[in-house]
């Protein structure tokens, strides 16, 4: 463990300073300006995402201050041509900064990663494939880039749905219900997984409303009413739900216009899915409904991505994916594989604009080498193609392959606990020979 625990905090730190996707991570430095300046999270058009987020920046910004670091990025007119070719930023992050931000990161992957050792030490009380979870999930690389270089929150909202799945298992349906809604105004895909929590409810404690439900109901809006209103008062609730109407809007070419559209059908018909997964969880017959549960969540998140995603939003599917491998179905260690390759190829296709902190602000490469650099990946190939559209391919194939590697050994494992039925299979023959 100890050893893990260096090896995840070298590679954070070694990647937090030198390669930073300044893209993303400059429009932190602008929310956190806006904060600052007393125009909170929507007043300033650039921040849009739920509050959440907004309000984690704000403690962050309050201990940084405390720590003494006030440059967080800078403009640099010689890359401004960028922003006309690329839609890219000029902006550029300090690596100071970048560091402060990726220490925040890991902390999320931290818990992140004792909640998996805990899950697994809970099913199957054994320490050392518990360790073994611990291990992937903290410094598997894809985890590592999503935070360190893509500058990206999501491991935050992978932790909240895995305290989610944890507190209902420990019967604290009212804090499960709080997760729940942080996970979902973190990132809107956990929204996905209420139909299996309310189907594991159900079937734990039987009656459609049962006090368990009804607990886990109010915290989830408790916690939606908390968060959301200071932005009710101060009136930019519409605002704050622009994470959706912005991609619902008006699309130009032909690959945003099918990216809308296909999004608009996609995600009705996965919700369909999951009604139909939560369906199959209650009529399961197994001697374990716990474990049975956290095997059916993997199952919905599944379902979720088989809508091509990117690596950050994948993270969300990494934990239950890892456990799974160790409690459920030894086969899922190979399109974990997959997923850890791929998410890491595909989140370094970027590489000019990663290596833009410390090309400007530490001279550690010359900005002729940059310039040639940024030609090599974003100069039209074949077809109109470029290296980095090449680059994103080569590690979204593996990456999409995993979800359906992982669909595929459900479907074949029978989304069941097979050991539970073969063990209730041998208890009727004990009964039956007696």
């Amino acid at each position: 463990m100890a050893l893990t625990l260096l090896v995840g905090i070298a590679l954070r730190v070694v990647i937090g300073i030198t390669l930073e996707y300044n893209n993303d991570v400059t429009a932190w430095t602008n929310t956190l300006a806006n904060i600052e300046s007393g125009n909170g999270l929507y007043n300033v058009a650039g921040y849009y995402y739920p509050p959440v987020w907004g309000y984690i920046l704000a403690s962050f910004s309050e201990v940084i201050g405390f720590l003494g670091i006030d440059q967080w990025s800078e403009i640099f007119t010689e890359i401004l041509f960028v922003q006309d070719y690329n839609s890219e930023d000029a902006m550029v992050s300090t690596p100071v900064f970048n560091l402060a931000l990726t220490v925040m990161y890991m902390f999320a992957d931290l818990l992140g990663a004792l909640a998996v050792y805990w899950l697994i030490n809970h099913f199957t009380e054994d320490t050392v494939k518990a360790k073994i979870g611990f291990a992937v999930y903290f410094i598997g690389l894809n985890i590592i880039l999503v935070g360190a270089l893509g500058g990206m929150f999501d491991s935050f909202s992978a932790l909240m749905t895995l305290l989610c799945i944890i507190l209902l298992i420990k019967r604290n349906d009212f804090l499960s219900g709080v997760m729940f809604s942080m996970a979902v105004l973190l990132k809107l895909f956990p929204v996905f997984i209420f139909f299996i929590v309310v189907a594991y409810l159900l079937k734990k404690e039987g009656g459609f409303i049962n006090r368990r439900l009804a607990l886990w109901a109010a915290g989830a809006g408790l916690a939606l009413l908390v968060l959301y209103l200071p932005q009710i008062l101060e009136g930019n609730l519409m605002d704050s739900l622009s994470f959706i109407t912005a991609r619902a809007g008006n699309a130009e070419g032909t690959g945003n216009i099918l990216l809308k559209y296909s999004s608009m059908l996609i995600y009705p018909v996965i919700a369909i899915l999951e009604v139909f997964v939560a369906y199959r969880f209650l009529k399961r017959d197994t001697y374990d409904i716990d474990r049975t549960f956290v095997w059916f969540v993997l199952i919905s998140l599944a379902v979720v991505f088989i809508y091509p995603s990117t690596p950050q939003y994948i993270l969300l599917m990494m934990p239950f994916l890892i456990v799974a491998a160790f409690v459920h179905e030894s086969r899922l260690t190979r399109p974990l594989l997959l997923l850890i390759i791929g998410g890491a190829i595909f989140q370094t296709s970027s590489l000019p604009f990663d290596l833009l902190s410390i090309t400007m602000f530490w001279d550690a490469m010359s900005l002729d080498a940059w310039n040639s650099l940024y030609d090599l990946f974003y100069s039209p190939l074949l077809g109109g193609f470029n290296l980095m559209n090449i680059w994103s391919v080569v590690g979204a194939i593996p990456q999409y392959l995993s979800v359906l590697m992982t669909l595929w050994i459900i479907l074949e494992h029978g989304g069941i606990d097979l050991r539970g039925k073969i063990r209730k299979a041998v208890g009727r023959e004990t009964a039956a020979a007696e």
